[in-house]
């Protein structure tokens, strides 16, 4: 009888988030055929088989359910940045950390992400919304760089111009990928091919460097040379 009761919750918990997935895909379908803004709570509810109560129990606002769970993507962005070697070049542990993110997720996941990435591109209201879902990323990166580099993510310009260049360079490649419908696969291709070309330009700290060879090994020796710090005015 105790492993019986020791197991309702675990069901309760496997239901609920059940039933958060479902509301989900009802939403993001809705958006996707009817617009977000022409979309209602009620028909989304309809949609998904619940009532509207349960609706708003799963989430406060028809935005939260186009946000889904990308706002905790950033936190998740920072532990898969700490997680890589303190050596490596910014943007070489931001692709290793976007692989690791992009493995860790299934199917189902990866199909709403680029749904989502659809209907914001594809609402034109929705884009300074998007842009502020975007900061929550660059601020993590800019932590990472700082944190890399020895240098200060609120004073020293490196770690803003790295975090600005690489989001965006992940938005815009998403945005206009995921608009064409392509799948998770060219995507992923597509953001690595210009994290490269990023790579391929961008000096390390303190150092007024020429282009380095393409490639993060290379960029991680450019990266491991560099004994100054590139500091704004301000920090000087």
């Amino acid at each position: 009888m105790g492993d019986a009761r020791s197991q309702r919750p675990d069901r309760r918990v496997a239901r609920r988030l059940a039933n958060r997935s479902v509301i989900e895909d009802a939403a993001l379908r809705l958006f996707a055929e009817k617009g977000y803004e022409a979309t209602t709570v009620d028909e989304i509810a309809a949609e998904a088989g619940v009532s509207v109560r349960s609706f708003h129990y799963h989430f406060p606002t028809k935005r939260d359910v186009l946000v889904g769970d990308l706002s905790g993507k950033a936190d998740e962005l920072a532990s898969a940045l700490a997680a890589q070697p303190d050596g490596q070049h910014p943007l070489v542990a931001l692709r290793a950390a976007l692989h690791t993110l992009g493995v860790a997720q299934d199917v189902e996941h990866r199909e709403r992400t680029l749904l989502r990435a659809r209907i914001l591109r594809s609402e034109p209201h929705l884009v300074p919304f998007a842009h502020e879902l975007f900061r929550g990323f660059g601020r993590v990166l800019s932590e990472d760089v700082a944190r890399r580099a020895g240098l200060d993510a609120d004073r020293d310009a490196y770690p803003r111009l790295v975090a600005s260049v690489a989001v965006a360079v992940l938005g815009s490649t998403m945005m206009t990928l995921a608009s064409e419908g392509c799948d998770q696969a060219a995507l992923d291709e597509a953001i690595d091919s210009a994290l490269e070309c990023v790579l391929a330009g961008l000096p390390s700290p303190g150092c007024a460097v020429s282009a380095p060879a393409a490639g993060p090994a290379a960029t991680e020796a450019g990266a491991a040379s560099a004994a100054g710090k590139m500091r704004s005015p301000s920090s000087r």
